[in-house]
């Protein structure tokens, strides 16, 4: 979080409500049964965490059940080293198994190092996601 609110200025730091919300969203992928965690690790400290749970699409995209991975990251220094694609092909066996055959993932626009990741690994953007504030 703290690398990307220099780039948007719609990431910011999260109030208690968020990170409470945030904690119990990513709380079944810790149990592993709805949703699974995948982390990597070098020694004790982890180097890149992925969350992925299965998702129902709007009526319109099909296929309207995917795997949705979000929450991905992987520390500056691990970087290009095959760690978020390891991740994502376990995220996929993952999907896969519970009947998913599409995946989706969460990415900010302004990630650009993110989405380049993500479509070398074949993924294509599907929708924007656009945001008006002030006044509403």
């Amino acid at each position: 979080m703290r690398e990307m609110r220099p780039r948007t200025k719609y990431y910011g730091p999260p109030d208690a409500a968020a990170v409470r919300d945030w904690k119990k969203g990513i709380a079944p992928a810790l149990g592993g049964r709805k949703a699974r965690a995948f982390v990597a690790v070098d020694g004790a400290k982890i180097v890149a965490m992925l969350f992925v749970e299965p998702i129902t699409h709007d009526p319109h995209i099909r296929p309207r059940r995917a795997g949705y991975i979000h929450s991905a990251y992987v520390r500056p220094r691990y970087r290009r080293q095959g760690i978020l694609s390891a991740l994502s092909e376990e995220a996929e066996r993952w999907s896969a198994a519970r009947g998913l055959r599409a995946m989706a993932a969460w990415v900010l626009v302004d990630n650009r190092e993110a989405l380049k990741a993500w479509r070398r690994f074949g993924y294509v953007t599907s929708a924007e996601y656009l945001i008006r504030t002030g006044p509403v």
